[in-house]
């Protein structure tokens, strides 16, 4: 259940919305006026228009899906010859047990110090124990570590740990070095006790974990944890967590809410039917002699936890999360995408004196739903700044369910509000017939301007057979960013043919975009339910097309909280271009945490700045082209 909200709130999204569509309508409008006057002409003066011709006018061909200088990005999906023999296991038995369509969590990192990104995928088994199942209790995590040189992609697949004979309904990830020894670790949210895994890899060699989630303090909560994630909300240099949990559930109450589509047979169902849910703040309060964190669950004092103001009901049901400051502060916040229910905006106000404390500023924002102020199908989620030439508005681009626009939220510097303006800048209709799951901000041709591409796929097998035009697997989409000065949409989607394999139907579920092969540009991760990733290597390498890339790497050493969050800005070529560096986004994702940026054919950049999640900053001069490490 959504809590109420006022009309002036509604007016304030409303009126900056109306603004934003005339501005960019404009022009539009008054080339439909001279084409329709156009028009008007030749059907009233047919002599003169085809004098001396006994041929047919051809009707005019319809505009391009973009521009003719839109990109082709050519992506080719090199998981079989790679090494990676994964398929996902949703654990569908033919019950339509809720958490069977919503799975299918991936890291990409580098998670043995080789600075080559690994893989590790989320795997599931059947909700029900059942012993003559072949895949009873062999979930948890399947890892791949990258071996690729510079002539040929390759993983080798890693020994897992092991989660006891019951395993792992695993879901996605959070990753981050919780105890200072530099090395990522992971936390993997599951249907059940989610669990964390320190980092025990060699350095350039075998992948290794050790499973420290009771010695960590984090047992006794047995849940349907999703999105989660590691900050410094209180600043004090080492990493606490944030864990979503979807909707109150069991096999039983699934059973009791029994949706249909056709009014006769189960079917996956959104989670109207469900009790909602609270976030779980787990705050790190140092390590141990063994070297272990030791997390205290702050939740109910922190303010993450929210509950209907008349009913004191759990009103989360939460997919997504990602990372920002919203508020113009200089502080961490924290953007949560729910199902059905309103979006939050927990706005960081920690101090030395009160601890960690949370608000939601979603309401007063604009943020908490949609366009017309209707609660979305909420499910993956990202920040950017790739909306003017200096990149100082925020945005925040979300995925929705079918027959619903994505979202593409923007927050001016200074302005408290967001104004969903997916409808004007090009996102909107081109979505709307989408199930979209992985959304992500990525500079893919390079060229200084973030795209925003996403992950497409539906709930139920069988809905083409249900709805019209509706189908289970879809392909991706590329919203190519056409970048400042234009009098149109800052988005235009790209055709299927300009986007090579990321365009073969999936059903699509988290998204990661990451350098796998060392090229300095994109590669993306795309995960599908119930069956094999695509490992996208974008054909070529930047130098081969004419282009240049700087890739900012942040190395805190044992204080890994002021990077979480942190700020990277670069001066190019006149323009500035900004990044959030995070490894929390999209859906179930979890990825390197660097700075990519595009730099088109520059060789340097006039200058680097990075703000520490702290406050702090530090700044470099010019600096070639390529990768870059900076330390505070």
């Amino acid at each position: 259940m959504s809590a109420p909200h006022t009309e002036e709130d509604e007016a304030v999204g409303v009126d900056s919305d109306i603004g934003i569509g005339f501005r960019k309508s404009l022009g539009a409008i008054v080339i439909i006026v001279l084409m329709a006057g156009g028009i008007w002409f030749a059907l009233t003066t047919p002599d003169r228009l085809l004098s001396g011709s006994d041929e047919a006018v051809a009707p005019p061909s319809p505009p391009p899906t973009a521009p003719t200088r839109a990109p082709v990005l050519e992506f080719v999906d090199r998981a079989v010859e790679a090494g990676v023999d994964f398929v996902h296991e949703s654990g569908a038995r033919g019950e339509k047990l809720l958490p069977e369509c919503l799975s299918g969590g991936v890291t990409v990192a580098d998670l043995n110090g080789d600075s080559k990104p690994d893989l590790v995928f989320a795997q599931g088994q059947p909700l029900r124990n059942d012993a003559s199942d072949a895949a009873n209790g062999k979930g948890g995590i399947v890892i791949y570590r990258n071996v690729s040189t510079a002539e040929k992609l390759a993983f080798v697949r890693e020994v897992a740990p092991s989660f006891g004979d019951a395993g792992l309904y695993a879901n996605g990830f959070a990753l981050g070095d919780v105890n200072g020894d530099s090395k990522p670790d992971l936390y993997v949210t599951a249907v059940g006790q989610a669990q964390l895994l320190l980092n025990a890899s060699d350095d350039g060699g075998a992948i290794r974990w050790t499973n420290q989630t009771k010695s960590a303090g984090i047992t006794g909560i047995s849940a349907w944890s999703t999105a989660a994630g590691f900050f410094d909300p209180d600043v004090d240099g080492d990493l606490d967590m944030l864990e979503l949990h979807y909707v109150d559930w069991s096999p039983v109450m699934d059973e009791a809410v029994a949706f249909t589509l056709d009014g006769t047979h189960r079917a996956y169902g959104p989670p109207t039917g469900f009790r909602g849910t609270h976030a779980r703040l787990l705050v790190n309060m140092g390590v141990n002699a063994q070297g272990v964190p030791q997390f205290e669950d702050q939740s109910d004092a922190s303010g993450v936890q929210i509950a209907n103001p008349s009913t004191g009901v759990p009103v989360a049901k939460s997919l997504g999360l990602a990372f920002a400051d919203v508020n113009h502060d200089f502080k961490v916040d924290a953007l949560v995408a729910n199902d059905r229910v309103r979006k939050f905006a927990l706005l960081n106000r920690s101090t030395p004196a009160t601890g960690v404390r949370f608000e939601d500023g979603a309401g007063a924002s604009g943020f908490a739903f949609d366009r017309d102020g209707n609660a979305t199908g909420a499910m993956g989620i990202d920040v950017g700044f790739p909306m003017d030439a200096d990149a100082k508005n925020l945005a925040v681009a979300i995925g929705n369910f079918a027959q619903e626009p994505s979202a593409l939220y923007l927050l001016a510097t200074s302005s408290p509000s967001m104004t969903d303006a997916s409808l004007t800048e090009g996102i909107g209709a081109a979505s709307r017939p989408f199930l979209t799951f992985g959304t992500v901000f990525a500079d893919l041709d390079l060229d200084g301007h973030e795209e925003i591409v996403q992950a497409n796929g539906h709930l139920e097998p069988d809905i083409a057979q249900l709805q019209a035009g509706q189908t289970y697997a879809q392909r991706a989409q590329v919203f190519w960013n056409v970048g400042e000065g234009t009098e149109g949409p800052q988005f235009v989607e790209l055709a299927a043919a300009n986007t090579g394999a990321l365009a073969t139907p999936a059903v699509g579920r988290a998204l990661a975009a990451v350098d796998l092969d060392g090229d300095l540009d994109l590669d993306l991760v795309l995960t599908s339910l119930g069956g094999a990733p695509r490992i996208l290597e974008q054909v070529g390498s930047p130098a081969s097309r004419g282009q240049s890339a700087l890739v900012v790497e942040l190395d805190v050493g044992a204080n890994p909280g002021l990077a979480a969050g942190a700020v990277v800005e670069i001066d190019v070529a006149g323009k500035t271009q900004r990044r959030i560096v995070s490894a929390t986004r999209s859906y179930l994702t979890a990825q390197e945490p660097v700075a990519t940026f595009g730099l088109g054919g520059a060789k340097s950049v006039d200058a680097i700045r990075v703000r520490w999640s702290n406050g702090t900053s530090t700044q470099l001069g010019a600096t070639a082209a390529g990768r870059v490490i900076i330390q505070p």
